[in-house]
């Protein structure tokens, strides 16, 4: 009996991440990890810098909307519907919702790149759904 060499080792342990499902199984662990040190709130005061950051590694910003008057406009009128997704403690994820009475609206919905495809933003928006 032979001892396998390193290199078909290497090989076949580059074939086993390959597997689609292996890919899926750590993308569940992964996801399941991150959803449960996630906590979604109303948005306050002292997320303001972090909150703009987010929008900016989100490209949300526009030059005809000023984040800064958005977020002060939504503090003095409903600031409930104004989400924030954290995960240990850093903004990861935001939505900013609206309502007039018949339709409701979603706003500023991003998500950290380094976090997307986990979820969040559904969370988000199914939290905003409800309040």
């Amino acid at each position: 009996m032979t001892t396998p060499h390193y290199a078909t080792f290497s090989t076949d342990f580059r074939q086993i991440l390959a597997n689609s499902t292996v890919h899926a199984i750590i993308s569940l662990l992964t996801r399941k990890k991150v959803m449960n040190t996630m906590e979604i709130r109303v948005f306050r005061q002292e997320d303001f810098e972090e909150v703009i950051t987010l929008w900016e590694r989100c490209d949300l910003l526009r030059p005809w909307n000023d984040p800064e008057m958005d977020i002060e406009r939504k503090m003095n009128h409903d600031v409930s519907l104004f989400l924030v997704a954290e995960v240990n403690g850093e903004v990861v994820g935001t939505v900013m919702g609206g309502y007039d009475g018949h339709r409701g609206s979603a706003y500023y919905l991003g998500v950290h790149p380094e976090f997307r495809g986990r979820g969040i933003a559904n969370a988000l928006l199914n939290r905003l759904e409800k309040s």
